[in-house]
């Protein structure tokens, strides 16, 4: 769950639940929108959620990841048009992978290993 506190100023988000025992507290996170304007999400864990294992939680994390980026470069869309244009001057729609993860970088301002994550996000010509 969450908790607001010191008129408005303190956000205190308890991050997992089920400390003692299953179904017992809420787990919660905050999620901003570009104008920092936050959002609750709140979740439980019951007696009916299957345990995952390592794998499938590291599965479930990195697509929540990409999700959050995704959102993140769709906010951004006019600025990285802007960046992409910069290095394709003839206007031919396609720009190296160095040049896309120099845009990527210098618009988002995440250092982010974004050659590796060039799959995940953009359509790629061999």
């Amino acid at each position: 769950g969450y908790e607001i506190s010191h008129d408005g100023k303190v956000i205190t988000v308890f991050s997992a639940s089920n400390y003692y025992e299953e179904g017992n507290n809420r787990g919660a996170y905050i999620k901003l929108n570009p104008e920092l304007t936050p959002r609750f999400v709140q979740y439980r864990v019951s007696k009916y959620t299957r345990r995952q294992n390592l794998r499938e939680r590291v599965g479930t994390i990195e697509s929540s990841a990409l999700k959050s980026l995704r959102e993140k470069i769709y906010a951004h869309r006019p600025e990285l048009t802007s960046a992409f244009a910069q290095y394709d001057p003839s206007g031919t729609g396609k720009i190296s992978v160095n040049d896309w993860a120099a845009a990527m970088e210098s618009v988002l301002q995440l250092d982010l290993p974004w050659r590796m994550l060039l799959s995940q996000l953009a359509q790629t010509n061999p």
